[in-house]
């Protein structure tokens, strides 16, 4: 699910940790939501994305409901109304899948951070 929204002034900043305390609280892993990823516009600070991945099997038999409840829980952050848009996701890689190892591509990843991370 993907759910755009203006932030209300000067709440852009901590949204993430108040954001995850109330979906913690409202138990929607319970319901099947597997992660979400905030987005915070690099132009307009209060431009924000909410994208959360579900369990799509779990999602699909009440998403009605679900768009909802995700609407209103976002309600007291936003200044206006929520957006929502729901989406099957693909992953996409620029090389063929049979060349492709995620193995050795997250452990890259995670050299080259401890590499920047001194």
């Amino acid at each position: 699910m993907h759910l755009d929204f203006v932030a209300k002034p000067n709440a852009a900043g901590e949204l993430g940790q108040q954001l995850d305390s109330v979906l913690k609280k409202a138990g929607l892993v319970e319901e099947g939501l597997e992660s979400g990823l905030l987005l915070v516009s690099d132009r307009e600070a209060r431009l924000v994305t909410l994208l959360t991945f579900w369990d799509a099997e779990r999602f699909q038999s009440r998403r009605e409901q679900r768009i909802r409840w995700m609407r209103k829980l976002l309600a007291p952050f936003a200044d206006g109304p929520v957006r929502a848009q729901t989406s099957t996701p693909r992953y996409v890689v620029a090389q063929s899948p049979e060349a492709f190892s995620f193995e050795s591509s997250l452990s890259l990843r995670t050299e080259e951070l401890a590499q920047l991370a001194g």
